[in-house]
């Protein structure tokens, strides 16, 4: 099937982002997604390499500290997404931190949460959708 003819035969939705800056402990956020996830993936991005993610030998939780320490000084990023358009596969959320730090090996976890949480994570944390 072409993309255009997926297009017009199926209903396009654009993702939605949430609003995550107002959480104070957003190592609490993640580890409680990471809980309700059906699948974690952690990658790594050394660009002295590759322009490409690879897997990482570190853990969630290793990724987790390092963001912590980034955030202080602002070099951190943390997603909430509802995933809408995924060829062949039910709307997800997609939540995870990228630590991005320049110069520096950059550390990245995905976390996938079935959709039927989402009602959870909003009222939990006053999830927003952004703009």
């Amino acid at each position: 099937m072409k993309f255009n003819q997926y297009l017009t035969e199926n209903e396009y939705k654009p993702d939605v982002f949430y609003n995550v800056e107002h959480i104070r402990d957003k190592s609490k956020f993640l580890k409680d997604c990471i809980s309700k996830a059906f699948r974690v993936k952690v990658d790594e991005l050394d660009c002295k390499i590759s322009f490409r993610r690879m897997p990482t030998k570190k853990s969630a939780d290793d990724i987790i500290k390092m963001a912590k320490e980034n955030e202080k000084a602002g070099h951190c990023f943390h997603v909430f997404i509802i995933r809408n358009y995924v060829f062949g596969k039910e709307p997800y959320i997609e939540a995870g931190v990228s630590t991005n730090k320049p110069l520096e090996k950059e550390y990245f976890i995905f976390i996938y949460i079935k959709l039927d949480k989402l009602d959870y994570f909003v009222k939990k944390y006053k999830l927003s959708r952004r703009n």
